[in-house]
């Protein structure tokens, strides 16, 4: 797999909406409909797996003059890690 930095800009019982530096390799891998597979980072060692599935994906320019590309889903409730990422 690939890694891309990724920061979250919200998060619910459902789903979460990302946001990533705008590549056009960022663009064509992260579509509708795509799982992609999320570590959570706590400490350099310690961190959380997530699934989300892309429900729609944006790109847009912020107000530093930055290119954005946010991502809309929701997450895979059937793995373990799910009941531990609704504490958030």
């Amino acid at each position: 797999g690939s890694g891309f930095p990724i920061k979250f800009v919200d998060i619910s019982k459902d789903g979460c909406k990302l946001q990533m530096p705008f590549t056009l390799k960022a663009k064509n891998q992260f579509t509708s409909g795509k799982e992609i597979t999320l570590k959570l980072f706590f400490t350099k060692g310690t961190y959380l797996p997530a699934v989300v599935t892309i429900r729609h994906a944006s790109e847009y320019i912020g107000r530093d003059g930055n290119a954005w590309l946010q991502l809309g889903g929701v997450f895979d409730t059937s793995l373990p890690s799910y009941k531990a990422l609704q504490s958030f």
